[in-house]
C-alpha cells in the first residue's frame, strides 16, 4: 500500500474514533488499567458507563433525595381514551396491578 493510503486510512481512523468520544465520552480513570475495564492505556470511547451521571445530586427535587417513609402525592394527566378503546384499557400483563379507568 501506498504512504497517502495508510495516512488516509489512519486519518479517518482517528475521525471515527474521535466521534465517539464525542458521543460517549471517555472512560473514568479507574476504568482503566488493573481491574478495571479497559487495558492500560486505553484512550477510546466508553462504551459501558457512558449513561453514567456524574453528578448524582441532582434531581428533580431540587437535588434533595426522597425520604421513602413519606408518603408522596403526585398528579398524573390521564387522557380521557376513546370508547372503542376501552377493551384495551383494562387489558393485563401479567404480572401486573389492575386498575380501574373511569
Amino acid at each position: 500500500m501506498s504512504s497517502k493510503i495508510v495516512a488516509a486510512y489512519t486519518n479517518q481512523e482517528l475521525a471515527y474514533i474521535n466521534q465517539l468520544i464525542e458521543l460517549y465520552g471517555t472512560p473514568y480513570p479507574d476504568d482503566i488499567g488493573g481491574a478495571g475495564l479497559w487495558k492500560q492505556g486505553y484512550t477510546g470511547p466508553d462504551l459501558v458507563h457512558y449513561t453514567y451521571v456524574e453528578t448524582p445530586d441532582t434531581n428533580f427535587y431540587g437535588g434533595i433525595l426522597m425520604d421513602p417513609h413519606i408518603v408522596n402525592t403526585f398528579q398524573l394527566d390521564v387522557q380521557m381514551l376513546p370508547n372503542d378503546w376501552k377493551c384495551c384499557r383494562t387489558t393485563c400483563i401479567a404480572p401486573c396491578i389492575p386498575i380501574s379507568i373511569p
